[in-house]
């Protein structure tokens, strides 16, 4: 979709099962600019540990890049000093980058908002930042979006249609159970991907205990 090279911040939201990690790799992949990919976990809700991280992502996409070599969460120094520091490091990248940020609803601290609040501030002109995750609870997005700087993509938008997953089913040799397949998954694509292992029609309702037991269950 073009709009989503026209937008500053780029969000993929979605339970488990869409597919969002895999639509944001292809999406960054298709970036003319370098590429800083952060896959985030709970330890990224220290501030100190998030700026870290990303730093180290964007060390990693471009030469040049010199993270920050004491960062320091005491306050007021955390404010004071290490987001205006971190700031300015990322404001003196030569040119634009793509940065991902993955299953950002593990974060669920106020300080990490600030810090992505001021990564993505501070970002050369031109630049995207794309966050997938399961909700988007940290990110900013009501500002962002009375900016016009946001465009979102939901559940809704990475379900599969009809012929989309009769042609996912396809793929897996399975041309005959398209529709089953569909009318069984309502277009989620983990269980379009479960159903498509189905040996026959028949064993469909096998799968969707399955689904139930092991994909469904265990989530909040």
């Amino acid at each position: 979709d073009e709009r989503l090279a026209t937008h500053d911040v780029v969000t993929f939201c979605a339970p488990a099962g869409y597919g969002k990690s895999t639509l944001a790799i292809q999406w960054a992949s298709r970036s003319a600019r370098p590429v800083a990919w952060v896959t985030l976990d709970e330890s990224d809700n220290d501030p100190v540990v998030l700026v870290n991280t990303v730093s180290a992502a964007l060390a990693h996409a471009v030469a040049g890049f010199v993270p920050m070599a004491q960062v320091v969460g005491d306050e007021p120094t955390f404010t004071r000093d290490v987001l205006p520091s971190f700031a300015c490091a990322v404001s003196d990248l030569d040119s634009p980058v793509t940065v991902v940020l993955d299953d950002v609803h593990i974060l669920d601290s106020s300080a990490a908002t600030r810090v992505i609040k001021t990564l993505v501030d501070a970002l050369p002109i031109g630049s995207q930042v794309a966050f997938a995750g399961r909700s988007m609870g940290v990110v900013p997005l009501p500002l962002w979006r009375g900016q016009g700087r946001t465009w979102e993509l939901h559940a809704d938008d990475l379900t599969f249609s009809s012929s989309e997953t009769a042609a996912a089913v396809a793929g897996f040799g399975h041309k005959d159970i398209g529709q089953e397949v569909h009318e069984a998954s309502a277009g989620w694509p983990v269980a379009v991907f479960l159903l498509s292992q189905a040996s026959s029609v028949q064993s469909l309702t096998n799968v969707g205990e399955f689904i139930e037991a092991e994909v469904l269950a265990p989530m909040a």
